[in-house]
């Protein structure tokens, strides 16, 4: 004969299903995460081979030193360690949640106690006709464990462990986000550093021909060809570029410093590194034109941001699932014994309980409606901020793919202008020695000249600075399965 009391908690049970299916409109609906569009003219496939070059961009520039800071900022960026840590905090949470909500919550316990009552004031018991008093000092063992499990009918548990989980995926990328801006920091100091570096050659090189010069105007001078005018200027001239060199040096100690704390070192670790000047680094690939817009996939901001959408959208669903009935199932066992321990294990001392725990906050059904509207309006604030997120990546590509494009313009432009200011100062300083011109054509040739190796070497270092900001826009710098979240 079947239980009663299993009878009526199966109807009490099925009814309260059936009156939660009456709620089934407020549950949220799959919220569709926007899609990326073509940039460019979007005629290529993603491959494998983009995403790999990508993922260690700094390798196109073929420069050994950039690598090795690259790698020691990947260990040592304080910036990037917080954010793993950050990391190993979500993990860990996602972790406590899907034990503590997927899995039953099981306590083991024991007890012993020692008790003493007044011996002038016994306690007298009458058990079946016979009177027994009992003694004033007794022990009392008790062991014991209980159980209780949540039956996840309505997807509150669920939801609960893939908002945890969108969190810590939202977490990983925001690691590659720091990780990706770190390393283009980098690598845009060592290019402005070797930028520097080639000014501050082009200003001794300068400073040697206009000492060249003033030594000519001095000859001609002392032999009475040309005024003392001619002389004051040529050293004018000197002492203005002389200015300009400790004003580069300075610059160029404070880029140091600056790649010594994205790496996680003090200057003086890297001066030995860092000591001698380099050409400008130059990556060997163009850009090939018609890049897919899926690599913007890989961009760890849109990344995080769609993880937020996804989060969102789960704490939707235990917020509806408060409407419907919470039902755990709870079970105690053990055993209980005033005498001595092992009688513990006897049938006698054995207690249990078991059955089901229902509790429905039907009562709170107005203030639990306007809490999903609560949480919605997040999960819609989040669907924004993705779009937005979407729409500012591809603003990233497309400006420094146009940044990239005319500064290469540019700089040919000026290696033209260097080669035609070149001729003028020879062709000058020619005419000057032989008397021929005065010598402002040759002071005028000399500026006109050094300005142009100046503009030039700038242009060089912005037209490499700008393929980084291109490879950071994509998302570049990390490799697609170090930091995978576990399912």
């Amino acid at each position: 004969m079947r239980n009663p009391g299993v009878r009526h908690f199966g109807v009490m049970l099925l009814s309260m299903v059936l009156c939660g299916t009456s709620f089934a409109s407020t549950k949220q609906q799959p919220v569709t995460v926007p899609q990326l569009s073509v940039f460019s003219d979007g005629s290529l496939q993603q491959t494998a081979a983009q995403t790999a070059a990508l993922a260690t961009w700094w390798k196109q520039f073929h420069d050994a030193q950039l690598q090795s800071l690259i790698e020691q900022a990947i260990a040592g960026n304080l910036d990037v360690r917080v954010a793993r840590a950050r990391l190993q905090e979500s993990r860990a949470t996602l972790g406590n949640t899907k034990a503590s909500q997927q899995l039953p919550t099981i306590n083991m316990d024991g007890t012993y106690t020692r008790s003493r009552t007044s011996a002038d004031n016994p306690q007298v018991l009458t058990l079946g006709g016979t009177t027994t008093t009992v003694p004033y000092v007794y022990n009392s063992y008790q062991a014991y464990f209980d159980a209780s499990y949540e039956v996840d009918i309505f997807g509150g548990v669920r939801n609960s462990v893939r908002a945890a989980r969108a969190d810590a995926e939202s977490s990983a990328d925001s690691l590659r986000d720091t990780l990706v801006s770190t390393l283009a920091e980098v690598a845009k100091d060592y290019i402005q550093l070797r930028e520097y570096q080639e000014q501050l050659r082009i200003a001794h090189s300068q400073e040697n021909s206009q000492q060249d010069t003033l030594h000519i105007t001095e000859v001609r001078s002392k032999a009475g060809l040309v005024s003392d005018l001619d002389v004051a200027n040529a050293r004018a001239s000197l002492a203005s570029t002389q200015t300009n060199v400790p004003q580069l040096e300075s610059k160029i100690e404070q880029v140091k410093h600056a790649i010594a704390v994205l790496v996680g070192k003090t200057p003086k670790e890297l001066d030995a590194e860092l000591s001698g000047a380099r050409e400008i680094p130059s990556a060997a690939n163009e850009i090939p034109a018609g890049l897919p817009s899926e690599l913007l996939r890989r961009r760890p901001d849109v990344r995080a941001a769609e993880n937020d959408v996804k989060a969102a959208a789960a704490r939707v669903g235990v917020q509806v699932a408060k409407l419907f009935p919470t039902i755990s199932l709870t079970a105690e066992y053990g055993g209980q014994s005033g005498s001595s321990i092992s009688n513990l294990t006897s049938s006698a001392a054995r207690f249990y309980s078991i059955g089901p725990t229902i509790q429905w906050g039907l009562l709170n059904y107005p203030a639990l409606k306007t809490n999903i509207r609560v949480y919605k309006a997040k999960r819609d604030e989040k669907v924004l901020t993705y779009q937005k997120t979407v729409l500012k990546a591809f603003q990233d590509v497309e400006d420094s793919l146009t940044a990239y494009d005319k500064e290469k313009q540019r700089q040919q432009l000026l290696q033209n202008q260097v080669a035609q200011y070149q001729r003028v100062y020879d062709l000058a300083l020619a005419k000057y020695t032989r008397g021929l011109t005065n010598f402002l054509d040759v002071l005028e040739a000399q500026r006109s000249l050094y300005s142009a190796q100046d503009s030039l070497a700038q242009s060089q270092a912005t037209v490499q600075t700008n393929l980084v900001s291109f490879y950071k826009a994509l998302g570049g710098g990390w490799i697609g399965n170090e930091l995978t979240i576990g399912r």
